[in-house]
């Protein structure tokens, strides 16, 4: 059995409490220094749809639609243009880049 070499460094991100991201959000959203909300809550509300029923039709697991909804994680261009085909609308309205809707 081997051993497990240990970060013995006082100076190691751990150490200093620095959480690493799991995954990063595309910097395509940012405007400003802070990230532009998309209009995915405010669309599936006037639908009056939920997140399961959305899920079903799409594909997107629900977990994942309400972390795109919430700006947790950015959806792929692919999962935007999903999205945006489902709602009827442009994706650069979806990701609130346009106020024109089609």
């Amino acid at each position: 059995m081997t051993k497990r070499r240990q970060n013995k460094s006082p100076l190691s991100r751990a150490s200093l409490g620095i959480k690493i991201p799991r995954r990063k959000i595309m910097p395509s959203l940012y405007h400003g220094g802070r990230m532009s909300k998309n209009r995915l809550k405010e669309l599936r509300n006037n639908q009056s749809k939920t997140l399961k029923e959305i899920s079903e039709k799409t594909g997107i697991s629900d977990v994942n639609l309400s972390r795109y909804e919430n700006n947790k994680i950015e959806p792929k261009l692919a999962t935007w243009e999903e999205l945006a085909k489902f709602y009827g609308v442009t994706p650069a309205y979806l990701v609130g880049w346009s106020d024109e809707q089609v």
